[in-house]
């Protein structure tokens, strides 16, 4: 059994064989799981990488090894749901947005931090609330959507704003940040049932 929790990832499967096979997934909930295979003579290595789950329930799956229609083995995959509330032990300022994938960064309700932050990650907290470059162009004159965040708990009691990153705000409008100050704009227009 493959137990993987809502953000997903790669997890490894490592079989024996010495025939063909070839390999399936099958889950009620769609496609939710990439298979890639490698070999080397009879040791094979399954990676399955496992989407992000934004959904209120956990899923189910399970991974057939088959040759032709003979099934050889199975291995179940339970992805636990969603889950709105994140905590972050930061371990390095300028990392929260390469830290989650963005289905998960954009669903979050409620965000605690732990640790230091600087301006790139002020920056994405205001993606996450919903509240971005709606009506702004990127360096291409492209525009650039709103986006569809869901924050509204922020919880920043323990964490260190140090100097550092960069701080957008709108209409390009850079902030700069240094150590130990939230600059006066920087969750201007964001909407927070709870901040602190």
């Amino acid at each position: 059994i493959i137990n993987a929790d809502y953000i997903g990832g790669t997890y490894s499967i490592s079989f024996s064989s010495n025939c063909k096979h070839n390999i399936t997934f099958n889950s009620d909930k769609g496609e939710w799981i990439s298979i890639k295979e490698s070999t080397s003579t009879t040791e094979f290595i399954i990676d399955c990488e496992i989407l992000p789950n934004i959904y209120d329930e956990s899923r189910e799956g399970t991974i057939i090894f088959k040759n032709g229609m003979t099934e050889l083995a199975s291995v179940k995959v339970i992805q636990e749901k969603f889950n709105s509330s994140l905590t972050v032990n930061m371990k390095e300022s300028g990392t929260l947005e390469k830290a989650y994938p963005q289905d998960i960064l954009d669903n979050i309700i409620s965000l605690k931090i732990i640790g230091e932050i600087n301006g790139n990650d002020l920056s994405v907290i205001r993606k996450m609330t919903g509240y971005d470059l709606g009506g702004a162009v990127d360096e291409n004159m492209n525009p650039i959507p709103a986006r569809e965040g869901k924050l509204v708990n922020l919880d920043l009691s323990e964490a260190q704003i140090v100097n550092g990153g960069k701080l957008t705000i709108e209409d390009d409008q850079i902030e700069f940040i240094v150590d130990n100050d939230i600059p006066r704009h920087t969750f201007y227009g964001c909407t927070f049932t709870n901040l602190t």
